[in-house]
């Protein structure tokens, strides 16, 4: 059988965020021939030279929170393990070798090479049958792949070395691979991780001399505190888990990591799983650490895809009870579980803090939700606390429905009783069903009165704001949503109070529409910002509302609304039954309101309508008789001073300022 090595890299597919995976393979690759060169003296013995090469004319500007760093040219892996020999050779050019099986080779690892670079240039010093040979090749695109192949036998004066050359690295992953030369060597010596561990690793130097950098990612061990392995069974798989915590960085978080054979090879958010909070803990020494969890297994080296990038088992299938496979879904719950265990002095601290900042922040910010911390704790203390308002809200919102639910439902199962029983047999169910009743309605009381108050604050704001920034459709999307229906908002939706609370009992109400669009049967184009209609037979009432933004004072806002007025009186409407009016009675009152800041020329202009002031109030009224309109101007600061004194019982009543 032959292979297209050009076809076989086509239709092998590596996303960006992998653009490392190749480095990765190359070492591994290091790791396993110093292994087999060396056996249990390879820690001593072995070694592996990590060199990034980068161009100083290719820097990228764009990267954010991090300075420039020089482009990759190209990186060079040396080791000395047993290198090229005619037994690895044959493996190197036969695609899915089973050579290394039992190391948990895939035979593929070389292929990612020519995905992310142009060619690798490999140069092995290797000793055969007691002679020392030389073998040169390049590995390129090509049909065969292998270029270039020079031997030479019986070289004398060198050492065993082998030399990985990644070159020319292409232009999908050139971004992805523009990393600073420290998250590489992190990033190895997390993939490699178990290999440290289990004190069979050779020495590992990373070298970027272009960032003046030189680790030797076998000392990062000393910053870690591992643990002994632990068993854990899932189903008829067993698992081995080893607990690894790790200084607090930037960017840092607890994972989980899968491996096979001894390599990452997927992670996964613990705290996704587990009741382990997002920030770091305090380790054993006192300093903050993000927590590890390596897992390791059988079952995930058989399951390890030859791409190694993924552990393909079934997701989110019950496989479990069948004891044919793990289901990677609950896999992942279990090891949460397993953490929960582990932890669990830690966890009960972070809970305890975390319920105290929930507490606090609903004692201080959202009193409606008070009853929840005695009558729901278990489910609060599962809130996770953020510093975010909104976010805290919608989880108290959603746990409040959820305890709704829960009384009307107890409510229900009481009205059962109380049909077929004895209803002073009941009474405590009934006490307590009225109870919870009453502590629900109270709490609904609360949010609707503290939600009239933040309107009110943000209003203030808003009209005291830098003139010129403020414009009238601000105000008026606050009081009622424009080019919308009272069909088409919510009771919460809108802020109508702010004039009257009766007006929500209109039945008809249009915010900025045409004339022609509401009720009447007008086809004037004109567009009030608030028409409501109270109907009766035919009518009850109209209100009519006009919004100036603050300090606008070029037009006059009462012949705005004589003008709707009269084409409400000469072009009638339409009764509720879809009879057509031929028009609005003189009978029926027609309010007209305008919200406006009192200027000096709007006060001239209220002087000429021949309007009345009202001392200490700051507003305008008057009555046009001939269309039975009353008319009041109102300073915006007036309107909602106003609006505040209706409702300062309530916010005094309930204890808020």
């Amino acid at each position: 059988m032959k292979m297209d090595l050009r076809g076989r890299i086509r239709n092998t597919q590596l996303p960006k965020k992998a653009s490392l995976l190749p480095l990765f393979e190359a070492v591994v690759n290091s790791i396993h021939s110093t292994t087999t060169r060396f056996g249990e003296d390879t820690e001593k013995e072995g070694r592996i030279t990590i060199k990034v090469h980068r161009d100083p004319q290719e820097v990228l500007s764009e990267l954010v929170d991090r300075p420039p760093t020089m482009g990759i040219s190209k990186i060079v892996i040396t080791d000395n393990g047993v290198g090229f020999n005619q037994e690895n050779m044959e493996s190197f050019r036969t695609a899915d070798s089973t050579a290394k099986l039992a190391l948990g080779g895939k035979g593929v690892g070389r292929f990612t090479w020519l995905i992310v670079f142009g060619r690798a240039v490999i140069r092995s010093t290797f000793e055969e049958d007691n002679v020392l040979s030389h073998r040169r090749f390049s590995f390129e695109l090509t049909r065969g792949g292998i270029e270039g192949l020079e031997v030479e036998a019986g070289i004398k004066n060198e050492s065993i070395e082998t030399c990985v050359e990644l070159q020319e690295v292409r232009e999908k992953y050139h971004k992805s691979l523009h990393l600073p030369g420290e998250k590489i060597a992190q990033q190895i010596f997390e993939h490699c991780f178990s290999y440290f561990v289990i004190g069979q690793c050779p020495k590992i130097t990373f070298i970027d001399e272009d960032l003046d950098l030189n680790i030797v990612l076998n000392e990062k061990v000393k910053e870690l505190h591992m643990e002994s392995v632990k068993d854990l069974s899932i189903g008829s798989h067993a698992l081995h888990v080893r607990h690894v915590q790790k200084p607090a960085r930037s960017g840092g978080q607890h994972t989980i990591h899968l491996c096979a054979h001894h390599r990452v090879v997927e992670n996964f958010s613990l705290p996704a799983v587990s009741e382990l909070g997002k920030d770091p803990i305090e380790g054993n020494n006192g300093e903050k650490v993000y927590h590890h969890v390596f897992v390791e297994g059988e079952i995930l080296d058989q399951s390890v895809n030859s791409s190694r990038i993924s552990i393909d088992l079934p997701d989110d299938e019950p496989l479990l009870e069948y004891g044919v496979g793990i289901d990677k879904k609950q896999l992942l719950y279990k090891l949460g579980g397993h953490v929960n265990e582990h932890l669990s002095d830690i966890i009960q601290a972070e809970k305890n803090q975390n319920f105290k900042q929930i507490q606090n922040h609903i004692r201080t910010q959202t009193p409606e939700y008070r009853f929840l911390i005695s009558r729901m704790p278990e489910r609060l203390s599962k809130i996770k606390w953020k510093a975010d308002p909104n976010y805290l809200d919608l989880e108290l919102y959603k746990l409040q429905q959820e305890w709704m639910l829960q009384v009307r439902q107890q409510q229900v199962d009481v009205e059962k009783l109380i049909e077929g029983g004895d209803v002073h047999a009941l009474a405590e169910e009934l006490s307590s069903v009225m109870l919870n009743i009453n502590e629900a309605g109270q709490a609904n009381l609360i949010r609707y009165v503290a939600k009239r108050r933040a309107v009110l604050t943000i209003l203030k704001k808003l009209i005291r704001t830098e003139t010129g920034r403020v414009l009238e459709s601000h105000v008026h999307d606050i009081v009622f949503p424009r080019n919308k229906s009272a069909d088409e908002v919510t009771y919460d939706d809108h802020n109508l109070w702010l004039f009257d609370d009766t007006l929500v009992f209109y039945e008809h109400l249009t915010s900025d529409k045409r004339l022609s669009q509401s009720v009447t049967q007008t086809d004037s184009t004109r567009r009030p910002d608030l028409l409501a209609f109270k109907t009766g037979e035919p009518f009850q009432h109209i209100a009519l509302v006009e919004f100036k933004r603050p300090d606008r004072d070029d037009e006059d806002p009462v012949s705005q609304l004589i003008e709707y007025a009269m084409l409400l009186r000469d072009g009638g409407a339409k009764h509720p039954n879809n009879r057509t009016i031929s028009r609005v009675a003189h009978s029926v009152r027609i309010d007209g309101f305008a919200i406006v800041s009192l200027t000096e020329r709007m006060n001239q202009f209220m002087r000429i309508r021949d309007l009345k002031f009202v001392e200490g109030e700051n507003r305008w009224y008057g009555y046009n008789a001939g269309l039975n309109l009353h008319i009041e101007v109102l300073d915006l600061d007036a309107f909602v001073t106003r609006a505040q004194q209706r409702n300062q019982w309530l916010f005094s009543k309930l204890n808020m300022p």
